[in-house]
């Protein structure tokens, strides 16, 4: 027989421009006892070295050995004679038409009445071919037929609960495929074999197919449940925050401070790229170096013919945050603190954080810390300061002015969080003006309700005229707005500068 199969080989490479003599098909006959059948890649590498003669012909051979082993064999299992010049090809007998014909009729049938399930689809196989099916497909890929049946049987959910073989390719499928037809060339087996063996291959990459789809169909429709509670959920908890930024501070429990801390962290973002926008280094105008300038005109009689000028200076924006921590307003302190955290967290050299209340502390250490929640509250802790007394700008401002008044300049941004209530003590109006003159902008946060202002011991109405705006931050909304505003403010102030 398989001299027989190498022949008919030979003589389809002829059919397709090789030319292979009677002797290379006689060499090769005699090597084919000492080659393994049952590899059939050293199969075709042994017939590619006997009748391939030029290096382009091989990705031609590959492709005839394919097209005559796998592809047509089911077409050309006998040789008749068709014409003058004994053309041999392989063709099914009357009596396999007809049962291939049965057997397509039996499965036109089948296609109409899907719901009947455990049709054997191999009824036109003989018993024993049945069992050399079963036994090759087991001997092949265990896997594959277990599959395989579980599919004839309609065991659909067998085969999704097992998903097996969703996780095979289809060239996974192909090559057990071709391995099955492979053997059945070497048991001899009729074309019905090797039809039965399409089929097969054909119903797996079916059921692969559909299995994929259904799970596919299942995820999206859970992906789609998941995806709606999740907007509910977002849309609850975004409400949540929304009406706690409202409500008065002073008013809030651990747990809706808590709350709002990971909000504040979470959104910093859009917060950041603002601020980051005024903190960026500015760099003023290089001033004409007329010693050099002079300097090097000696060299043209006196004629300066090129203008030196002094290496530009680059300066930083700063920001000072001054923070009464008093116990009336604690809860506005602790929330600024988390601001001035996430801006001291991008840029650790330009910010630095003071608490009073009636002695005045720099607490911008604490805020090297990585968490900013212990951060904050080492620095409204553990400052070097009198918690248990009153609010005192006498003293505060005083001190401010004494250690770090000299460094204010028009680089600096100065922010006050406090509520202006003195305790009759004196309002030092006097420094105000001297910040005012050396600070680029003066920015007041005042976390008492704005019908209050300027009643009993609140003198916020005489700190007001040194500042560029005076801002009621009741609540942590109204403190964001406060923010964004002092941004917008010195955003335009810069551009009225340029102008």
């Amino acid at each position: 027989m398989l001299e027989n199969l190498m022949a008919r080989f030979a003589d389809y490479l002829r059919h397709n421009e090789f030319s292979i003599s009677p002797a290379a098909v006689h060499e090769a006959i005699q090597l084919a006892p000492h080659l393994d059948m049952k590899d059939r890649f050293e199969f075709q590498s042994s017939l590619s070295q006997l009748w391939v003669k030029h290096p382009y012909e091989q990705e031609k051979f590959n492709e005839c050995f394919k097209e005559f082993f796998f592809y047509q064999i089911q077409d050309k299992m006998q040789e008749v004679e068709q014409s003058v010049k004994a053309k041999q090809k392989m063709v099914w007998t009357e009596k396999e038409i007809q049962k291939a014909e049965k057997r397509r009729d039996k499965q036109k049938s089948n296609k109409n009445n899907q719901d009947k399930k455990g049709e054997d689809k191999h009824n036109l196989l003989s018993d024993s071919e049945k069992q050399w099916m079963k036994d090759t497909m087991v001997q092949i890929n265990p896997t594959f037929n277990k599959l395989y049946e579980q599919a004839m049987k309609g065991q659909f959910k067998a085969l999704l609960q097992e998903d097996k073989l969703s996780k095979y390719s289809p060239g996974d499928i192909s090559k057990f495929a071709e391995e099955l037809s492979w053997q059945a060339v070497l048991s001899e087996k009729t074309s019905i074999v090797f039809d039965s063996i399409q089929e097969t291959t054909t119903f797996l990459l079916s059921m692969r197919k559909d299995i994929i789809k259904f799970k596919n169909q299942i995820k999206e429709s859970i992906s789609g449940i998941e995806k709606s509670e999740l907007r509910g959920m977002r849309k609850v908890v975004q409400t949540e925050i929304d009406r706690l930024k409202t409500r008065d501070i002073k008013g809030l429990s651990k747990k809706e401070v808590q709350l709002l801390r990971e909000h504040i962290q979470a959104t910093s973002d859009y917060f950041l790229t603002r601020v980051s926008k005024v903190l960026r280094k500015t760099r003023k105008e290089a001033d004409i170096d007329a010693a050099r300038t002079v300097r090097k005109s000696i060299e043209t009689m006196g004629v300066p013919i090129n203008l030196y000028y002094h290496r530009p200076k680059v300066d930083k924006t700063k920001i000072d945050i001054i923070l009464d921590v008093s116990g009336s307003v604690i809860k506005s302190a602790e929330f600024l603190s988390h601001f001035a955290y996430l801006i001291h967290e991008r840029f650790p050299s330009q910010v630095r954080v003071f608490v009073f209340v009636g002695l005045l502390d720099e607490v911008t250490d604490y805020y090297k810390n990585e968490e900013m929640e212990v951060a904050v509250k080492q620095s409204l802790k553990n400052a070097n300061i009198d918690y248990r007394g009153y609010s005192n700008y006498d003293t505060a401002l005083r001190m401010y002015y004494e250690e770090y008044g000299s460094e204010l300049d028009q680089d600096t941004l100065l922010f006050f969080l406090a509520d202006g209530r003195n305790n009759r003590n004196s309002p030092r109006i006097d420094l105000m003006k001297e910040f005012r003159g050396r600070a680029k902008h003066i920015f007041w946060f005042n976390p008492d309700i704005k019908m209050k202002w300027n009643q009993g011991d609140s003198v916020i109405g005489k700190y007001a005229p040194y500042c560029d705006a005076v801002f009621e931050t009741l609540n942590v909304k109204q403190l964001e707005e406060a923010l964004y505003s002092s941004v917008e403010y010195i955003e335009e102030s810069h551009m009225v500068m340029e102008v």
